[in-house]
């Protein structure tokens, strides 16, 4: 009895080793996408949409406002050219440049910053030169 345990092991040892193992898929095409989304908090609101073609390109923007007028709106589409934005901001401190370009492939247009922008950036300069 104890041979014929010893040899139904081996027989099932040879048999799962003789199984081929199971082979992963080939990475599937990507399917067609589209997201959005929309938050308000108590210092502003963002939101976000994107949506993606299944054949590698992809599109949408996000916006970024702040409660002190900050606004940033970023387009972009990533595709076979690699990942191209504009961004639409009146952020304190930024500045299209024709000159030197844009950094990062991106296009810059801006406009003046808000007065409680403008406040808020003074007052930190003003603070930062007394310490």
């Amino acid at each position: 009895m104890m041979k014929f345990v010893i040899v139904a092991s081996l027989a099932c040892l040879v048999l799962v080793q003789a199984a081929p193992a199971p082979q992963e898929d080939a990475l599937a095409k990507p399917n067609p996408y589209q997201f959005s989304y929309s938050a308000d908090s108590l210092g502003g609101r963002s939101a976000h949409q994107e949506q993606g073609d299944g054949n590698g390109r992809v599109q949408g923007f996000y916006t970024i406002l702040g409660a002190d007028g900050r606004e940033r709106r970023v387009e972009y589409v990533a595709d076979e050219l690699g990942y191209r934005a504009t961004i639409q901001t009146n952020e304190v401190g930024t500045k299209a440049d024709p000159v030197q370009g844009s950094p990062a492939n991106a296009e810059y247009i801006v406009s003046a910053p808000t007065d409680g922008q403008m406040q808020q950036a003074t007052a930190f300069l003003r603070q930062a030169r007394t310490q």
